[in-house]
């Protein structure tokens, strides 16, 4: 909830909703985040762009590795370019690294 309040308070948009869908024995919290009518902002239309992309990989037929790995390898790109313009740490992209058993 006060999550919620804090991103009413922080954004310029019409409203926020929120909630939650429990998932019986399972120990993942999964959570979604919907844009509407926002441009023009890099970070956001970097996401939809991997958005994108990732539907594309799926609809191609790739199984989930496949598209685990496609998204691993897009969450490099954006690092390095992170790195470049010194927004991401060296310790972020070794992580990752590690994620994609580079």
């Amino acid at each position: 909830e006060r999550s919620r309040e804090w991103l009413e308070k922080n954004i310029a948009g019409g409203e926020v909703r929120g909630g939650d869908y429990p998932v019986l024995n399972s120990r993942y919290i999964a959570s979604a985040v919907l844009l509407g009518g926002i441009s023009g902002v890099h970070r956001i239309d970097t996401l939809f762009e991997k958005a994108r992309s990732m539907q594309e990989s799926i609809a191609a037929g790739l199984t989930k590795d496949e598209a685990k790995k496609v998204e691993k390898t897009a969450q490099l790109m954006q690092f390095i370019e992170d790195l470049e313009s010194e927004e991401t740490t060296a310790e972020e992209l070794e992580d990752l690294l590690k994620d994609l058993e580079v």
